[in-house]
């Protein structure tokens, strides 16, 4: 039995000031991929990602559209090697990329709708409003309860089940304030609030989808080529399912992550190249595995130049 390789991309909160300039510098692919989406935008991404200043790079209709840059330029130099993944997924944001992996969404078009994405996220729930808690250490079921309790405060509901053990949970900040005492009531390992400026992937989130929706009608969407799994369900992609629709209500369900590599891992994959900054989804990935007692998995982070190299090297001996 051949085991399967996935290319999976992280999403928002993963930018830094100078992501993608070791790669632009080195590469003239890199540096059209950039000036692309810098035309289709009419903003300089280049300068954006390499100078910052780290607050503009933290807004969100600035941030969603520099990450999907970076991820869709080092791609392009996975692809132009011949490199064919046996499934695609992308955390939160990083599905957009995933997307134009699998050819349902061209670039020139996934730059714009990802910055209309952000913009609309960022309007739907004022500032300060809102917040998002990371919390480590607690069965879903424990999570999912406290939450529930949570709610005489105002709203909340979990948003992101990363991996055995990590759930985001996010809402107004008064009732995301009363889940923190409750999950440290509960003995929760850690409780770490986001630096985003929303309560992403929650119902708050409805009008930002209808939005949305109104511009996914007037993109050109494919089939996937490549195997690929939404968050929405962790599962895979069937045909005829309406991708416009997933994409919609991926604005504001939760972000199933876990789902998503229990179904990769049920179907072979043990192989993960994640592509992108910071390597966040690779600790999920390797926590996912561990949990089911997998331990064969192969974990690549490509973020620099010498990370594609030691891949590549990697992929030429053994596959």
């Amino acid at each position: 039995m051949k085991t399967k390789l996935a290319f999976v991309f992280p999403g928002q909160g993963t930018q830094y000031v100078g992501m993608g300039k070791a790669f632009y510098d080195a590469y003239p692919l890199v540096r059209e991929w950039f000036e692309r989406g810098s035309h289709r935008l009419n903003m300089d991404l280049a300068d954006l990602c390499f100078n910052g200043p780290a607050s503009e790079l933290l807004k969100t209709e600035h941030q969603q559209p520099a990450i999907h840059t970076v991820e869709v330029s080092i791609l392009s130099l996975l692809q132009v090697e011949g490199i064919v993944p046996d499934v695609v997924a992308g955390f939160s944001l990083g599905e957009y990329a995933a997307l134009v992996a699998a050819k349902s969404i061209n670039y020139d078009d996934s730059v714009v709708l990802v910055r209309k994405r952000g913009i609309f996220m960022q309007n739907a729930v004022p500032q300060g409003i809102g917040k998002m808690l990371a919390i480590s250490g607690l069965s879903r079921d424990t999570v999912e309860s406290l939450v529930l309790r949570a709610r005489s405060c105002g709203w909340i509901e979990c948003s992101n089940y990363n991996c055995p053990g990590q759930i985001i949970v996010s809402g107004e900040k008064e009732a995301v304030a009363m889940a923190d005492v409750l999950a440290k009531r509960a003995n929760a390992k850690h409780t770490t609030y986001l630096n985003v400026s929303g309560p992403f992937h929650t119902q708050m989130l409805r009008d930002a989808g209808h939005q949305l929706a109104e511009e996914l009608a007037n993109i050109s969407l494919n089939p996937p080529t490549i195997p690929f799994i939404p968050n929405v369900s962790g599962q895979f992609y069937r045909p005829g399912q309406d991708l416009r629709k997933i994409l919609e209500d991926h604005v504001y369900l939760a972000v199933r992550w876990e789902e998503t590599i229990n179904t990769m891992l049920e179907n072979d994959v043990r192989i993960f190249v994640e592509i992108g900054p910071t390597g966040s989804v690779t600790k999920f990935n390797q926590r996912t595995a561990e949990a089911h007692q997998i331990k064969d998995g192969i974990y690549f982070h490509i973020e620099t130049p010498d990370q594609l190299k030691t891949f590549l090297d990697w992929y030429k001996n053994n596959r």
